[in-house]
Parts: structure tokens; sequence; C-alpha cells
């Protein structure tokens, strides 16, 4: 058997077989974020829009001057709003094209999660922590609600990887 093992390592580096495992994590992510897009699709358009999806899809519907107006003394972040009407405005004003901007989120908030995941865990770390975002039922909930909670988790993920990024680059040696 060790005859056989040390004959393979002479044909195959070292290297070659660190590319191979790193395609092989890159491979179970690209799973991972496949399954999450079929869950968060599935019957995307299934139920009626709530009060506070309509009250969302009513407000992208005006220009954004008036838009910028209405939201001002709203709680909920505006940013969503204007990337919201600027995304309907290339896919259109219907229930399921604001509620896939939720899917759009959620997917986004797994894609950051897995490089913010790679830092901080490394590449198998950070698989199994998009596997427990995918396993989560808030996500998979929130994709399916046109409001900005998905987008909200994707901005935490983001300041998370800024702050990690941040206290990596701070502890660096000067010289």
């Amino acid at each position: 058997m060790d005859g056989i093992r040390s004959s393979f390592s002479t044909l195959v580096s070292k290297d070659t077989l660190d590319r191979f495992a790193a395609r092989k994590e890159t491979f179970g992510f690209l799973v991972v974020l496949g399954a999450a897009a079929a869950l968060y699709l599935y019957h995307l358009g299934f139920s009626d829009i709530w009060a506070d999806e309509a009250l969302t899809k009513a407000v992208i519907r005006h220009p954004l001057r008036d838009l910028l107006r209405l939201v001002a003394d709203d709680f909920h972040p505006p940013l969503y709003f204007v990337a919201l009407k600027f995304f309907t405005g290339v896919l259109g004003n219907t229930d399921r094209t604001i509620r896939l901007f939720s899917v759009l989120g959620a997917l986004s908030t797994l894609v950051l999660g897995y490089t913010a995941g790679r830092r901080v865990f490394g590449k198998s770390g950070a698989l199994c922590l998009c596997v427990l975002l995918a396993a989560l039922p808030m996500p998979g909930l929130y994709a399916h609600v046109a409001r900005m909670y998905t987008w909200t988790a994707f901005v935490t993920t983001g300041v998370f990887k800024c702050r990690w990024a941040f206290r990596c680059w701070y502890s660096m040696p000067r010289s």
C-alpha cells in the first residue's frame, strides 16, 4: 500500500492536489448556492402580496425625487427603495420581480458570507458557514417577501467582512 501511495505522490504534485481540493470546495459552494437559489425561487409568486409589499410596490412607482421624499421619514433604508426602483425599471414592476430582488439579496449574502468565511475560517469553514446560512429558515422566508430584510443581512455580512479586514490590516507589523 505504501508503494502505491509513494508512486502516486510522485505522479501528482502537492500543488495539484491542493488545486483539486480548492476546486472541490468551490464546486461545493456552487452546489450550495444553486440549491439555495432553487429553494428561494420555488413558489416565488405563490402567495398574494402583503400590505407592506404593496406599499413598497406603490412607493417605487413614483419618480425618484418623489420616492426619496416619501421614504425620508420612514425607518426603512432609502437605498433599498432606490435600488429596487432601478431593478424593477429593468425587469418590470411585478409581484415576482420585487420578490426576486429579495432572492438576490439572500443569494448575495451567501456569496459574501463565503468570501468573508474563507478569510476567517478557511475554505472548508466557509463552505460550512454557507450550508448553515442556506439551511436557516429566515433567509428562505424573507427571500419570498418584498422587503429589505435580505439586503440588511447582506450589509451586515459586509460590515463583518470589512471589520475583519480592518482587524487583519491593523494588526500587521509596521516597519
